[in-house]
């Protein structure tokens, strides 16, 4: 079995909240021991939301695992060849330094957040006599889907493709802040730890206010309000159905993915159609994000190709982009995202405007990590009758701007594959729905008309060499 080293860290960072309005607008102020980091209710909340700030490094979500390293590999970006680490990239090639450093570097900074989920649980345990009991149990509740949110991403980047019986050695699921080293889990066993942490989350979190207040969550209580800016009770449920689906269990994923559609339109509308271009990553049907107080610098990174060089951007290619939307530039995510063609050199561009931020509204600082949208796809792919399958799909591609489809079941795997392709661009879903459905062949950035081909090893990204040390 592999063995992997790994040093936890001897203090968190300790995050000062001070807004109410705007909870995450706040600066790293000092690094605290661990006697005082959980001293107080107040101090337990800092260190939660520490841990959600630190989610929004370039080297994880605010970046890497979201509208760049994750959806090179998912095939969305035309590379220029003169960005030689990206080319390698696009191709599959984890082997240049460039990307070696990219993959250590999500490798380490997931198991240090994980690090740190496991020490606040952990506390939520020994100091439990500072929290009321309502704290408690969301506290320990977002920290355990939390956990498990790090560790499923892991096993999506670096475990095997997965299969029902699988007993190939995976990577190590961490359930305590410990400092021995853990051994390598089976992928059956990792996905079933995964299960069992979501499982106790969900059960913690069964008197979330998002429950009864919905997504605004409790207005006299500012750590208890915008719930969806936090790993909550619907997230849980969302999540856990998205992994009952990579394992292969339909009938679990399409229970729970029924319980979130239940309430989707209370808490989760659709986004009405004359809000499309104002609020560009459809907002109201977010079930969990990030807020980023630096998104707008993603655009102007690596968008803006009116203002950035060829081999410093990532655009797709006009005629790909509307070979994947099958050319109704009046889909809602075609409109909001991708209406802009840019001639770039000798080859027509489209702009990628999703996270071009025209205000400083909070609709416009979120990076979406799982939305409404996916719990539809997930009960579609879960039904047995694939007609009912289809229905699940249409509810989404009629709230799109485009019409419902009646295809049969032979082409019902080409109009999910097209729902992932069009509705998750930039929020680095696509690689792992492609891995979990072992797609041989999958849509080219590069030609219209043409394929790349991936294999299973190429699905697998390499374990770093050496230890794995966290600061």
């Amino acid at each position: 079995m592999n063995k992997i080293y790994i040093y936890f860290p001897l203090a968190l960072l300790f995050i000062l909240v001070t807004s109410c309005n705007h909870w995450l607008e706040v600066q790293p102020s000092d690094r605290v021991t661990e006697k005082n980091a959980f001293s107080s209710l107040q101090s337990f909340k800092k260190v939660l939301n520490g841990i959600y700030i630190e989610m929004n490094q370039s080297t994880v979500y605010g970046k890497a695992l979201s509208v760049e390293f994750i959806d090179i590999l998912g095939q969305y970006y035309a590379i220029d060849p003169e960005s030689r680490v990206n080319t390698d990239l696009i191709n599959f090639d984890y082997s240049g330094n460039g990307n070696r450093t990219r993959i250590s570097n999500i490798w380490e900074n997931l198991y240090n957040l994980i690090s740190n989920t496991n020490l606040l649980i952990h506390n939520c345990e020994i100091k439990k006599d500072v929290l009321p009991d309502d704290y408690y149990h969301l506290i320990k509740g977002e920290a355990i889907a939390l956990r498990a949110f790090f560790h499923f991403d892991l096993f999506r980047l670096f475990g095997p493709i997965y299969t029902k019986g699988n007993t190939n050695t995976s990577i190590p699921y961490y359930t305590d802040f410990v400092l021995d080293v853990e051994e390598s889990l089976s992928a059956d066993d990792f996905i079933a730890q995964v299960i069992s942490d979501l499982k106790e989350a969900i059960r913690l979190l069964e008197a979330d206010p998002i429950i009864t207040m919905g997504p605004k969550g409790d207005s006299k209580d500012s750590f208890k309000q915008y719930r969806t800016l936090r790993m909550n009770y619907y997230a849980s449920k969302a999540l856990l159905a998205r992994v009952y689906l990579y394992a292969g269990d339909k009938e679990a994923a399409l229970k729970l993915s029924k319980e979130v559609i239940e309430i989707q339109k209370t808490w989760f509308p659709w986004i009405k159609p004359e809000k499309v271009l104002e609020d560009r990553i459809f907002s109201t049907e977010v079930l969990f994000s990030l807020q980023n107080l630096k998104r707008r610098g993603l655009y102007s990174e690596f968008f803006d190709i009116r203002n950035l060089e060829p081999n410093n951007s990532l655009s797709p290619l006009e005629d790909v982009a509307l070979s994947i939307f099958d050319n109704q530039r009046h889909d809602y995510r075609f409109m909001a995202n991708l209406q802009e063609s840019v001639l770039v050199g000798n080859e027509n561009r489209l702009m990628f405007n999703k996270y071009e931020a025209m205000t400083d509204s909070l609709k416009n600082q979120l990076i979406p990590l799982i939305r409404i949208s996916e719990v539809f796809y997930i009960a579609a792919e879960s039904e047995s009758d694939h007609q009912e399958g289809i229905k699940h799909l249409n509810k989404v591609r009629n709230n799109r701007g485009i019409t419902e489809s009646s295809l049969d079941y032979y082409f019902f795997d080409d109009l999910l594959i097209s729902e992932y392709m069009r509705e998750f661009w930039g929020e680095g879903q696509l690689f792992y729905f492609y891995k979990r459905r072992k797609q041989d062949y999958v849509q080219s950035p590069l030609n219209a008309w043409s394929e790349v081909r991936i294999t299973d090893r190429n699905y697998v990204l390499p374990i770093p060499d050496g230890e794995t040390k966290y600061n």
